[in-house]
């Protein structure tokens, strides 16, 4: 039974975890003192002792603990490093504590916890709301045509980073360029689908560049999908060229390399209109084939 093991020491629970010796099994701690005082008292005047005051000072090594201490009300009290915590978090942790123990005392007895909600009066306000007031105007042009504009404005700025690789807005743009051109000569037309099946890092934004400045739409294609999965999505939408690299090449009858790309690097001036495709997402078949 779990009661076999209640008063485990904490070297032994780490040891079971599989967490390494000298690494923290937790980082917080909530306590719930249970001396018998005041109120609680009067079951036990019938005891061999009695308890009729007391007094005690919280002393902790870890970064938040939280301690309620029961009597003619509930007081809570947080001590936290404060080189770790700002107060203002801290703060709404226990108003949102508090306002969970406020819903369980005001709540019908047949309640569900779903019912219940973790935040504070006035929080969902501010993560719904306040935070997610990130509404701003942006110029009516295509994201690839954006991209070239930073190009041009700060070309040596950092666009894309990965692990320890990253590309400026002139490289991308570049390279965005070259594959667009690539897939004109392979025959992709505005409105067109192509395939992308890459491993990811740099390459990946700037082959989506391109594709959209060759006017065409991309469909997103896992190097781990099953070969029947992506069969189905390659027919599906009559898709009929593909980007890869050099390791994927032989999954596909048509491709375009991007190990063997060098070709101009000027923009293809290609027309796209914003209600044009962008791209086909396929969902994850829950019903045994994609959709």
């Amino acid at each position: 039974s779990l009661r076999e093991f209640e008063f485990s020491p904490l070297a032994d629970v780490q040891r079971w975890s599989e967490i390494p010796a000298g690494g923290s099994l937790f980082d917080s701690l909530f306590v719930f003192e249970n001396f018998p005082l005041g109120s609680t008292a009067e079951s036990m005047q019938g005891g061999p002792f009695r308890i009729t005051s007391g007094e005690w000072h919280e002393n902790t090594n870890y970064p938040l603990t939280v301690v309620a201490v029961p009597g003619a009300g509930l007081e809570i009290e947080a001590f936290y490093d404060r080189s770790r915590f700002a107060e203002a978090p801290v703060r709404r942790l226990i108003d949102a504590y508090v306002s969970l123990l406020e819903q369980i005392a005001n709540a019908p007895s047949d309640a569900l916890v779903e019912s219940l909600s973790v935040l504070a009066e006035g929080e969902r306000e501010r993560l719904l709301s306040e935070w997610n007031a990130t509404a701003v105007e942006l110029p009516g042009l295509p994201v690839h045509e954006l991209v070239a504009e930073q190009a041009r404005l700060r070309p040596d700025a950092v666009a894309v980073e990965f692990g320890e690789a990253s590309v400026s807005y002139a490289e991308l743009d570049a390279r965005a360029n070259q594959v667009a051109h690539a897939l004109i000569a392979a025959g992709v037309e505005p409105g067109s689908l192509v395939g992308v099946c890459l491993d990811r890092g740099v390459e990946v934004p700037a082959v989506l560049l391109g594709v959209w400045k060759a006017g065409a739409g991309y469909v997103p294609l896992d190097p781990g999908y099953p070969a029947e999965r992506v069969e189905f999505m390659l027919a599906d939408a009559e898709v009929r060229l593909v980007v890869t690299q050099a390791a994927y090449r032989d999954r596909f009858t048509e491709v375009v390399l991007l190990d063997d790309l060098s070709g101009s690097t000027s923009d293809p001036g290609v027309v796209v209109d914003a209600g044009d495709v962008a791209y086909v997402m396929f969902t994850s078949g829950s019903t045994g084939r994609p959709k």
